[in-house]
């Protein structure tokens, strides 16, 4: 299980905060082992589930056994928890939480949408690249913030990067 899915939910059964975000997590709720095997072989079993001190389960997808005459029929099937078959939990408060299926956000916000530029730059590391050369004559306070001296800096790197052909704007 995330260890964030597992923090999160206690913060909310216990009202010592809220969570917000986009959506639901994912829900990874199994404790897991694995034991190795011969021929460079590992199998990986579920020991136990995590739960939240309300004792809601995070895990949101059933894995059961297969059986059956056909070769299709012996496998293990898994299935999504439903909603209508989410439990409902209490926080210390009083607040409403259900199980099945990760920790539900109390506040959900959209994330950010990046523009072509933004994703250009981030996926060319120039701004790390630059980060690493401002910092060689620059000293990094507690209380930096990007000036403008240092915004015409980053844009000047930018457009040699450009020129040189090292980055491809459209």
């Amino acid at each position: 299980a995330s260890a964030a899915e597992i923090v999160s939910g206690a913060i909310q059964d216990l009202d010592r905060g809220v969570i917000i975000g986009g959506d639901r997590t994912f829900g990874k709720g199994l404790v897991q082992n694995v034991e190795d095997l011969p021929f460079n072989t590992a199998l990986k079993f579920t020991v136990a589930k995590y739960y939240t001190p309300s004792g809601r389960c995070i895990q949101g997808i059933n894995y059961k056994e297969g059986g059956g005459r056909n070769v299709e029929d012996v496998r293990f099937q898994s299935e999504k928890i439903a909603e209508k078959d989410r439990q409902t939990f209490y926080t210390k408060t009083g607040r409403i939480v259900k199980d099945g299926g990760g920790i539900a956000v109390d506040y959900k916000v959209e994330a950010p949408k990046a523009s072509a530029l933004e994703i250009t730059l981030l996926r060319s590391d120039l701004m790390g690249e630059f980060a690493s050369l401002w910092s060689r004559k620059h000293e990094l306070t507690n209380n930096f913030e990007v000036d403008d001296a240092t915004y015409r800096e980053f844009q000047d790197f930018v457009e040699q990067k450009r020129k040189s052909g090292d980055l491809k704007l459209e």
